[in-house]
This record gives structure tokens, sequence and C-alpha cells, in this order.
């Protein structure tokens, strides 16, 4: 999402009676530490805000440093992670310990493994803002076709981010439907213990 439409939305929730402090909750695309990008997707959509998996495509790393994301809270106490719009930037790690537990750590803009997902959490705000007598109709109309549209495909959208490696061995060998890939869970569970077991 470029930062223009980040701005443009984030002035409604800014100003929404639940403030939020703007300026440290717009964030670029991270590299790691060793200056590698992430793996970015390109969703598109069409003018109903329907999402077109079929044309999804790999974000070319040079223009990663114009994505955003937005770090929603309705205060510095708010440590809930809730998705409101936009760009989503998700990462996982998981550690195992000496007695064979193994321990999930998340970070960015949106979880999944607790019980309720970020945008699940965000649906309160979202409500709240959208019912709010401050803002004209006209004003919260692009948040609403945005919240609809990834509601739509929320399973669809989770499972890119939960099944991660999956995705980005799709995009390496881009064969048929992606909506037909992802729609198939069990391929994609499979897919990722297959490339999680192999010894590099």
């Amino acid at each position: 999402m470029s930062l223009d439409t980040v701005l443009k939305i984030g002035n409604i929730l800014r100003n929404s009676k639940e403030k939020m402090s703007f300026s440290n909750a717009v964030t670029s695309c991270p590299k790691d530490n060793k200056g590698c990008w992430p793996f970015c997707l390109c969703l598109p959509v069409d003018k109903d805000f329907n999402i077109i998996f079929d044309k999804a495509s790999i974000v070319p790393e040079n223009q990663r440093n114009n994505l955003y994301y937005l770090k929603y809270k309705t205060s510095g106490n708010d440590t809930s992670c809730k998705y409101m719009f936009g760009d989503i930037y998700y990462s996982v790690k998981g550690t195992l310990s000496n007695n064979g537990a193994i321990s999930i750590s998340e970070d960015g803009n949106y979880r999944l493994a607790k019980s309720q997902s970020s945008f699940d959490k965000g649906n309160a705000d979202y409500e709240s803002i959208c019912s709010s007598l401050d803002f004209p109709i006209e004003e919260t109309t692009e948040l609403k076709q945005i919240r609809t549209g990834f509601g739509r495909e929320q399973t669809m959208l989770e499972r890119i981010l939960k099944y991660a490696p999956a995705i980005i061995c799709y995009f390496e060998n881009q064969k048929g439907s992606f909506k037909e890939y992802i729609d198939n869970e069990v391929n994609l569970k499979k897919k990722c213990i297959l490339i999680n077991t192999i010894v590099r």
C-alpha cells in the first residue's frame, strides 16, 4: 500500500475518538539484520476491493522501500496487535527447548498464533470508527471497503502468512492457479513439512 493511502486512512484513525499516536504507527518495510528484504507479495484488488489472487506477484526489491504498514494502537499502553487495513508485515520464529517444547514468537503488525487473529481483534475499533459521528460516511468508505474485502478472504490471506515457505515455493515454480494452490490447505501443510525437513 502506498504511503499516501496509509496516511489518508491513518488521518481518519488519528482523529477518531480512540486516538492513536500515528507518528510511531507507520513503519516502512524492514530488512533483516543481514540487510536482506523479506519476501513481499502484491495482491491486487478490483474496483470493489475483491482480491485477485491469480494476479498476485512478487514485489521487486527496488520497490520494497516504498512499502509501509500500520501498527494500529489506541494508546501507548495498548499491547494487543490489531490489524485495521493496509500492508501486512508478518514474521514468525520457532525455538526448540532442551525438553523438546517448541515456542513461537511472531513479529510485525499481524498475529496468528493466539486465539484471535489481529484482523478479528481490530473489529471493535473498526466498528467504533465507522459508527462515529466524527466523520462523514464518504471519509470512512475506503476503510469499510478494504476491511470488507479482507474479511471475505481472511482464511486465504492468513494461509499465505501461515504457510509462507509453501507460498515462496509456488512463486519460484509458478504452476497453475495461485488461488487453487492456497485453497488446498492439506497440500500447503505437506509442502511446508517437506521444505522444513530438507537438510541444508
